[in-house]
């Protein structure tokens, strides 16, 4: 039995042939493994070390799952039957909403700390609401329509169909490429903010405008790779989509292929802006002893208790005691 045949949708047979079909389905379940693998890691360091207890941390953690949870589609394997197909269709629509949703949530964050200098708690029961909420909100659109179906290599929107051009961009295309705007706008508002303060700030020396100009960058320094990234994930959809809209019974491999590639990957690639954020502290604490240690504390107070530094705090010229659960550590960039 091919590959084709055990985990390809049926529409990809009479669409591509048995090559390329492998091709794409292999690429997809590739792409996927890697997404949880680097989801996997971001998470295991959140929760051994105990950073859930940082505010932007805890929000880090959400938008991870969402895109561990994205990559499920990507591992139901063939959908015959009508039931399994909406199901993987609606989990798509669902979880690829609530990927985008976490990485406005995180950029509003971080544009109340910068721009308002407001640390933001407040809004976590808002961001969970919208997080989890307004994508299903998408996904039941379709559902109640009877509009999920196959859909090229895999289940979503149904081709063929008098609605499908309008519903596909109606409920995802256009909303995204909205985000992306608005994440894209925040984020230059943010970045030209800080290097204002950074330009003002020049020929004088002072102690407490050095530590300010490091607590700014190390905000700003994860946060503009976020919609860079995942608008670069998400320019193979969009066009594969546009040229299905075109020409729906003359599918392009590559696009199909370079869609597989890119849907989900978004878990991997937050998994290395998280990975190249991590300080150096965090790093040496990723030894077989530190681990060991990580979890002997596990159920004990926060991992500080067994650091030999302090916990430093992101505001300048403080530091938390080591019974403190870093509540006030507001820092997305610093872990």
């Amino acid at each position: 039995m091919s590959m084709r045949q055990l985990l390809s949708v049926d529409t990809c047979e009479g669409q591509l042939s048995g090559s390329e079909c492998d091709s794409i389905v292999v690429s997809r379940i590739t792409a996927s493994v890697l997404a949880v693998l680097g989801c996997s890691f971001v998470v295991g360091m959140i929760v051994l070390f105990k950073t859930y207890h940082n505010y932007g941390q805890r929000l880090i953690l959400n938008l991870t799952i969402a895109a561990f949870l994205n990559t499920a589609p990507y591992f139901m394997g063939r959908q015959r039957d009508s039931f399994g197909c909406t199901a993987q269709a609606f989990i798509i629509t669902w979880f690829n909403w609530n990927v985008l949703v976490w990485v406005l949530c995180i950029t509003h964050k971080l544009g109340l700390n910068i721009l308002r200098e407001d640390a933001g708690e407040r809004w976590e029961r808002t961001y969970h609401l919208c997080g989890w909420g307004i994508g299903l909100v998408f996904a039941i659109i379709p559902l109640a329509m009877d509009m999920y179906g196959p859909s090229g290599v895999w289940c979503w929107v149904k081709d063929n169909e008098d609605a499908t051009t309008a519903l596909r961009f109606g409920i995802w295309y256009v909303p995204l490429w909205i985000g992306i705007v608005i994440l894209s706008v925040a984020n230059f508002s943010i970045i030209r903010n800080v290097r204002k303060r950074e330009r003002r700030w020049e020929g004088t020396y002072n102690p407490d405008v050095v530590a300010e100009k490091e607590f700014l960058r190390a905000q700003v320094a994860p946060i503009k790779w976020y919609p860079l990234v995942y608008m670069a994930c998400m320019v193979f959809p969009t066009v594969n989509r546009i040229q299905n809209a075109a020409s729906p019974d003359q599918p392009v491999f590559s696009l199909l292929l370079l869609h597989s590639l890119s849907s989900p990957l978004q878990g991997l690639i937050n998994s290395v802006i998280y990975a190249y954020n991590t300080d150096a502290a965090t790093w040496k604490q990723c030894t077989p002893a530190g681990i060991r240690r990580a979890l002997r504390f596990r159920r004990g107070g926060s991992v500080g208790n067994f650091n030999s530094q302090p916990l430093v705090d992101n505001q300048p010229g403080r530091e938390l005691s080591n019974d403190s659960d870093g509540d006030s550590d507001d820092n997305l960039g610093d872990h």
